[in-house]
């Protein structure tokens, strides 16, 4: 059976300026079957490797995750790469090793392209370092759940580890896309992500364009959001 990967529409970046502090990044997609279906739920062993161009190039950096949990084909994990190799553009390869239903590694292609943001986060003068605090996923149906004149979501952030933070303390980053049924399978869609308090409680919105709203009514899309604690370096 041939495996397909799906990022979602991004890769979030999480990296710390400070020396002491190994650089991350968080890593999300969706794994799916030929047909177009999810994979099987279960834990994965996965491989990733990272490359400087879409077909062969050189391997900047490769690590393997074992246990990786899959739900509904989504996963989302912790990579380590080196600050070093963030001079070029950079694409990301995986290798499913293990697995419910894997009885030979899979390679997934085609790679998928870092998005600029390590860039940005690569200063030794910054005045603020980014921590991870929360990711999640959700779903919503357009015309029903997220509606033309008011196109957001609201999502409540629960993580006792952040609770009592105020929304200028959270920085938010999404990104979402609808299932085609088609050629492609998925279509990404423009979202924007907002941290806000409503009542003590954080949340996070997700703003959606009018126009995708209105072209993809009836449809259920699929968001992924991440939060980060801004914090004084």
């Amino acid at each position: 059976m041939k495996y397909f990967i799906t990022i979602l529409l991004c890769c979030f970046i999480v990296i710390s300026v400070s020396a002491q502090v190994p650089q991350k990044i968080s890593y999300q997609g969706l794994l799916t079957t030929s047909s177009d279906t999810p994979v099987q739920d279960g834990s994965y062993e996965l491989q990733f490797g990272i490359y400087n161009l879409p077909i062969g190039g050189d391997l900047k950096h490769e690590e393997s995750q074992s246990g990786v949990s899959v739900e509904k084909g989504t996963f989302s994990v912790i990579l380590h790469p080196p600050s070093g190799i963030f001079s070029e553009s950079l694409y990301v390869q995986i290798t499913i090793t293990d697995g419910p239903g894997i009885s030979h590694s899979v390679t997934l292609l085609p790679r998928s392209e870092l998005t600029t943001a390590p860039y940005a986060f690569r200063s030794d003068t910054a005045l603020y370092a980014l921590n991870l605090v929360c990711a999640g996923t959700a779903s919503g149906m357009f015309g029903t759940d997220i509606m033309s004149a008011s196109p957001k979501i609201s999502i409540v952030i629960t993580h006792t580890a952040f609770q009592s933070l105020e929304a200028n303390q959270v920085v938010a980053t999404a990104c979402a896309y609808v299932p085609t049924g088609g050629s492609p399978p998925y279509m990404p869609l423009r979202v924007a992500a907002r941290p806000v308090v409503i009542s003590g409680t954080l949340r996070v919105e997700l703003w959606f364009d009018q126009n995708e709203c209105t072209t993809y009514d009836g449809k259920t899309g699929q968001f992924a959001y991440i939060l980060t604690r801004i914090t004084n370096n």
